[in-house]
This record gives C-alpha cells, sequence and structure tokens, in this order.
C-alpha cells in the first residue's frame, strides 16, 4: 500500500468516526427533545387539571348560601317595586277608563 492509499484510508475512517460521532450526538439531542416534549405534555395535562378543580371551587363559591340568599333578597324587592308599579298602572287606567267620564274636576 502506498502513502496516498493510506492517507486516504485514514482520512475515510476519521470521516467515519466524524459522522458516527455526530450521529450519536444527534440522537441523543432527539431523545433530548422528545423527553422534554413529553414531559411538557404531562405539565399541560396535569395544569389543565388543575384549571378545571379550580373553576369548578370558583363555581361551588358562587353557590354558596349566602350568595343564593343575597340573590333572592334582590329578587324579592325588585318584584316588589314591579308589584307597586303594576298596581300604580292598574289604578291609573281604571280611573281613566271608568272614573275620569263621571268626575269631572273644575280647573279653579
Amino acid at each position: 500500500m502506498d502513502d496516498g492509499a493510506a492517507l486516504l484510508l485514514i482520512v475515510a475512517l476519521a470521516l467515519i468516526i466524524w459522522m458516527g460521532l455526530r450521529l450519536r450526538r444527534t440522537v441523543r439531542e432527539r431523545d433530548r427533545i422528545l423527553r422534554e416534549k413529553e414531559e411538557m405534555t404531562r405539565a399541560m395535562v396535569d395544569l389543565e387539571a388543575e384549571n378545571a378543580l379550580l373553576e369548578t371551587e370558583h363555581l361551588k363559591f358562587q353557590l354558596q348560601p349566602h350568595t343564593l340568599n343575597n340573590i333572592l333578597a334582590n329578587l324579592k324587592t325588585i318584584a316588589t317595586k314591579l308589584s307597586r308599579g303594576m298596581d300604580a298602572l292598574s289604578s291609573t287606567l281604571d280611573y281613566i277608563l271608568y272614573k275620569g267620564r263621571t268626575h269631572l274636576v273644575c280647573v279653579e
């Protein structure tokens, strides 16, 4: 074997070794990225579950008996005002329809 062929063989072996190392590093990097992706996916699932739990707790808090009592008190107040308004409207219409023609009021 002459020097040129030996040098070519050494260069080829060095290139093969370099490519093997490069491939190994690429595989390790790919594996690391896949592990990180799996960890992030697990973290996202955990966060979604925690978010659902917090939303449920928030709804429970909104439905506390005290809150419901306040809502009912507000509805009762509104209903009372509505009832008074309907009574006043009914009295006005009654006066216009039935009593307004027979009971005339002097301008003076």
